[in-house]
């Protein structure tokens, strides 16, 4: 069976006019005539033309990150083109910067929308396809199927396990993980195809270390004698928010002054304003929502903490190092690709076990006994950061990972487009 007959069996569950999407490869407009294309030959330094793909309705840290590519892909003179879901914060975000966009309803699994899809990667002819997300790599990769694309590449962010290996395996060309924990649990899981690559989230310095003290907190309106923690995560279960509310009602009872500010929105919002008011520290907690002005609560902060319980990267941890802010964090997930091994991280940030309230409550007074440490891990943590962890790394890596693909795909046939329509 043949790859579009097979992925038209697979994705059955899209409809019955599925099927009609994988028409053959050379598609043709009113009069019959095929679409006329110019020769294009790939080479390592060519100016690739990249598709991203974004389905994603909130912004979250993925879509920050995809957000930084497009740019840092564009300011290196390559050619990007959005695909993502209508009206999303993405979306919106893109288009104000004056990208290139092709928005569709919901994930875009409806067959209208893959076959709009498809005949814009045709005139598009991308020599990169970028899924961001895996509804990214579902709804892109199906629409695909059978154009001569030369690389595919998905991002996998998150340490869970992937429930649908095979889409992996059979839609994509390349996965690039952003930690090494990621990579493994890819291994685990059964994408045992697609090349594996490891490309860490970066961030931007200049914005993170633009943030104002003063500005933060009379945002939250906190006085100097308050101790503010901070923490910078979707309010979903696996940020554990709720060990850090349990932390939280043991510290108040300490020191009075304490305070607590949750950055993010999500699902857990009222499970968590709920627990907030039964643990009695309502009075202690600011819910912030989706924070634009993140910079300014970095700086506001005295600490800032990361009670995560499963995890791919974090990159509001990367943003907390590079704010040079001193941190209690747990080291799930690929937390230890950032902050290091635990013998390393100690010296850096107050490594924590997760799921464990008590022992976030007894690193934060910890953390809080000596300015002068709090100061010196925070710097080590910067510096780290800096070598490891900006944005232009993340852009000039993933770029080398293109590159390599493309090479490779450059070997097989100088223009696969090309080929495929002389073969037509």
């Amino acid at each position: 069976m043949d790859q579009a007959a097979r992925s038209s069996a697979e994705f059955a569950d899209l409809g019955p006019e599925f099927p009609r999407i994988f028409a053959p490869t050379e598609e043709r407009v009113n009069d019959g005539e095929p679409v006329a294309q110019p020769t294009r030959v790939l080479t390592s330094s060519t100016a690739l033309r990249v598709g991203l793909f974004v389905t994603a309705k909130i912004w979250g840290g993925a879509e920050q990150q995809a957000w930084l590519l497009a740019c840092g892909l564009r300011e290196r003179g390559h050619d990007v083109e959005i695909f993502c879901r209508s009206n999303s914060p993405f979306a919106r975000r893109v288009i104000a910067d004056g990208m290139s966009v092709l928005e569709f309803a919901g994930t875009g699994r409806d067959p209208f929308t893959l076959w709009r899809i498809r005949r814009h990667l045709w005139k598009l002819r991308p020599d990169v396809l970028h899924f961001n997300d895996p509804h990214g790599l579902t709804t892109g990769g199906v629409a695909a199927v059978g154009l001569p694309v030369p690389v595919r590449l998905a991002s996998r962010r998150s340490s869970f396990p992937i429930r649908n290996p095979g889409r992996y395996r059979r839609l994509c060309d390349g996965v690039l993980c952003v930690a090494t924990e990621v990579a493994r649990v890819c291994r685990e899981s059964g994408v045992d195809g697609p090349e594996i690559d490891v490309v860490h989230s970066g961030s931007v310095t200049e914005r993170i270390q633009q943030g104002d003290r003063t500005r933060g907190r009379q945002h939250l309106q906190l006085h100097e004698q308050d101790i503010l923690l901070l923490t910078v995560a979707m309010l979903h279960d696996c940020k554990g928010h709720r060990y850090l509310l349990e932390a939280l009602a043991t510290l108040v009872k300490i020191n009075p002054r304490i305070h607590l500010a949750l950055a993010g929105e999500g699902p857990l919002r009222v499970a968590l304003q709920t627990q907030a008011d039964e643990l009695g520290v309502s009075q202690h907690v600011k819910f912030l929502g989706h924070c634009p002005n993140v910079p300014d609560l970095l700086q506001a902060c005295d600490l800032f903490v990361m009670p995560t319980v499963q995890e791919g990267i974090c990159g509001a941890l990367i943003e907390a190092m590079l704010a040079n802010r001193p941190i209690v964090t747990t080291t799930v997930g690929g937390i230890p690709d950032v902050v290091g091994p635990p013998e390393i991280a100690a010296t850096r940030v107050w490594p924590v076990p997760s799921h464990d309230a008590a022992a976030i409550a007894t690193a934060v007074l910890d953390a809080l006994q000596s300015h002068e440490e709090r100061a010196a891990r925070a710097a080590r943590s910067q510096q780290h950061a800096l070598r490891h962890f900006t944005h232009d790394q993340m852009v000039n890596r993933t770029l080398a990972v293109y590159q390599r693909h493309v090479a490779r795909a450059a070997t097989r046939s100088p223009s696969r487009w090309a080929a495929n329509r002389r073969a037509a």
